[in-house]
């Protein structure tokens, strides 16, 4: 390498090495490089079994790492991380907090956007997006951006993410384009879209990746989905305060038992490695830590990476000076009301509109609801069980997987029957039996793309070593009572709404 690569931003396009100084822009770029023996990483395989994505900086092979959160290659390739920013507790009021994002979201987004040919920004129903599209539509109208942006929303027609990202297209005055999705999409992940991310999370999360080599690469994508785990610091409808460490989870068993022990034991370092880059911090900023460096970046942020492949991507939100201002707030005055003053300031009529999830306003009257549309953009589950079933189900032969030595047969075997028949055990789990079905099938077609370039890949541990059954969740069950709760929704929103206010009390009384 000739120049240095400084990872400053939370959202940074991957590189790859397989020997610390030699680095790649993509996974088969490292892989071509790297000489044989080569092993499968069981840690990375039971992380994707516990949490859809890997942690650390794991590859599906453990000769092949990627480039560390928020850090630094030089000229020799030499890695170097950079310290973790501090978080803090300044007690901010929401209209002051909205007057300082606008100003530091429109300066992000002024040079994200500069000398490009054409600007797309991705938008749903959600709020993050609307406050980027919002960004982009003032900054265009000041001058300060010249190309006016195309919006571009996924999913089904009738669904509330497409026909409200098209009512928000309408206020701003932007051009709108619908790109359709069906079977035929999810089916393509499984087989091509997997092997562009390494295979390293389901495939269905690549949605409509394949669109964007339409693009030409002078244009740019720009997207908000870093948003709503910055400015309302929520992950999965979880506030920070409520986030918990990860733990290893054998989700339907399908990994083994004999090789849980090494498994289990490469999470654990991971985990701590990142902790002891932050020194003795709070619990929540060690979550965050996690949140931000593990699943946002290995999760959303690997999956949407695929854009860069053939355009420009850039992540709102992930500039330093944006996520070091939000973490410098106290974690309480990070929540919707923030978000709701943004987008007053931003234009009156995005705030009225209804937010995809709730089919409410986030403050104030809703106007324009329509209670016909579908809360979910998909119907993956309908479309898996359903057309694709066979011809997936064909991939996931649990005599293949046996063979590689790290599946288990018969569990994967009761996975298919589950998915096929309905099974309410497994659906209880909503998509997440789907997706580890999913990503069972493009593992093969991953296995048979090395194979085609000449690596063998194999086992090279030893069984049951390390292993700490005491410190470690490694069943998929949860709590009867967790799931029995959870079965009654109402009750359910009661308790959880009053353990987020209890927390939060605490927390201002604590910090």
């Amino acid at each position: 390498m000739k120049d240095e690569i400084k990872n400053i931003h939370l959202y940074e396009s991957p590189y790859y090495t397989q020997n610390g100084r030699d680095w790649s822009e993509c996974f088969w770029g490292a892989i071509d490089q790297a000489d044989d023996p080569l092993h499968w990483d069981v840690s990375s395989i039971l992380s994707i079994m516990s949490h859809n994505y890997t942690c650390g900086d794991r590859t599906l092979v453990e000769e092949v790492s990627r480039s560390p959160w928020l850090s630094s290659i030089d000229g020799s390739g030499q890695i170097c991380e950079e310290p973790l920013p501090a978080h803090g507790t300044n007690r901010v009021k929401p209209e002051a907090f909205a007057a300082k994002m606008l100003e530091l979201l429109t300066a992000e987004a002024i040079t994200a956007c500069h000398g490009k040919a054409e600007i797309y920004v991705l938008l749903s129903g959600g709020l993050d997006s609307r406050i980027i599209a919002g960004v982009l539509h003032r900054a265009y109208e000041a001058g300060a951006i010249k190309i006016k942006p195309i919006a571009l929303s996924w999913g089904l027609e009738n669904s509330r993410d497409v026909q409200y990202a098209r009512k928000v297209a309408g206020f701003l005055d932007f051009e709108f384009q619908h790109i359709q999705m069906s079977p035929v999409d999810v089916y393509r992940n499984v087989i091509e879209g997997s092997k562009e991310i390494g295979c390293l999370v389901p495939p269905n999360h690549l949605h409509c990746m394949s669109w964007f080599k339409n693009l030409s690469e002078e244009s740019i994508v720009i997207a908000g989905s870093y948003g709503d785990s910055i400015g309302r610091a929520e992950f999965s409808s979880l506030h920070l305060l409520e986030l918990n460490y990860l733990k290893p989870k054998n989700m339907f068993g399908l990994l083994k038992k004999d090789l849980l022990g090494v498994a289990v034991s490469g999470l654990e370092q991971d985990f701590r490695d990142l902790k002891d880059r932050a020194g003795n911090v709070e619990k929540y900023i060690h979550c965050e830590h996690q949140a931000q460096g593990i699943y946002m970046r290995n999760m959303i942020g690997h999956v949407m990476n695929v854009i860069n492949g053939y355009s420009n991507l850039y992540q709102m939100f992930t500039s330093p000076s944006v996520y070091q201002y939000v973490w410098s707030i106290h974690p309480v005055y990070r929540d919707d009301k923030m978000y709701a003053n943004l987008l007053e300031l931003l234009h009156p009529s995005l705030a009225r509109m209804p937010w995809a999830r709730t089919n409410k306003a986030l403050k104030g009257k809703t106007r324009w609801a329509d209670k016909s549309l579908s809360k979910e953009f998909h119907t993956y589950q309908d479309w898996i069980k359903g057309p694709l079933y066979d011809d997936i189900g064909k991939l996931v032969d649990p005599d293949w997987f046996e063979a590689t030595g790290i599946f288990d047969a018969e569990n994967v075997k009761k996975l298919s029957h589950a998915i096929k028949v309905g099974d309410p055990s497994y659906e209880k789990y909503r998509m997440r039996a789907y997706e580890q079905w999913l990503w069972l099938a493009s593992f093969r077609i991953f296995a048979q793309e090395l194979e085609s370039r000449s690596k063998v890949v194999s086992i090279d541990v030893n069984i049951g070593e390390c292993f700490s059954g005491n410190s470690v969740v490694v069943s998929e069950e949860r709590s009867k009572l967790r799931r029995k709760m959870s079965e009654l929704k109402p009750l359910y929103k009661v308790v959880s709404k009053m353990r987020k206010s209890y927390l939060k009390r605490e927390a201002l009384r604590k910090w």
